[in-house]
């Protein structure tokens, strides 16, 4: 009985350490996963533009590198896509670091936030790609913004990101100690 226990705790284990994995992106659904604090909801991503959903389709599937700059040129900070999500941010979203290193190469913008939107709602507005690092607690892909240029000082939702991965409990990690060696100001946080 105990083996049974041992195995189905194993299998349980190894399908929750999966499900942490799973991309942000599911292509043939064209949803994207978006948690909203302890909620997960599936929010419908389209693009008007097909060029740009070959972009965005390449990024993800990490062959963007393959594409001529030339090409991508007008598509790099191009918000098609519903949301206004960039490829760059969907790059970091889908912890796609090639994609992201390639795109922040051909000059994508790495401190674009996501607007409030004018006459309706958006419920990914005011986020980064360095917000969505963060968030990951990826700290290879916020280095990879920082050495492109990212903002240190970018405010996420509330307050300047530097202070959200404090909140996020990562206030004495890697993370944290990269944001202060970028240049923070820890005298931009507006509340307690």
């Amino acid at each position: 009985m105990n083996r049974l226990i041992r195995l189905l705790l194993t299998l349980l284990a190894c399908n929750l350490l999966a499900a942490c994995e799973r991309p942000a992106w599911n292509k043939d659904k064209d949803m994207d996963i978006v948690h909203f604090g302890a909620f997960k909801v599936d929010l419908r991503i389209e693009f008007p533009d097909p060029a740009h959903r070959a972009l965005v389709d390449a990024v993800l599937d990490g062959t963007v590198t393959n594409w001529d700059p030339v090409h991508v040129h007008a598509l790099i900070d191009k918000p098609g896509a519903t949301y206004h999500l960039t490829p760059l941010i969907l790059a970091i979203r889908n912890k796609q670091y090639t994609s992201a290193r390639w795109l922040l190469q051909q000059g994508a913008n790495p401190s674009y936030r996501t607007p409030t939107g004018a006459g309706y709602r958006n419920p990914l507005a005011k986020r980064s790609p360095l917000y969505y690092a963060v968030n990951l607690g990826n700290l290879k892909l916020a280095t990879l913004l920082f050495d492109f240029g990212a903002n240190p000082n970018l405010f996420g939702l509330v307050d300047p990101i530097f202070f959200e991965t404090m909140d996020l409990g990562r206030g004495d990690g890697p993370l944290f100690q990269l944001f202060i060696e970028r240049g923070a100001d820890i005298n931009l946080r507006q509340g307690p």
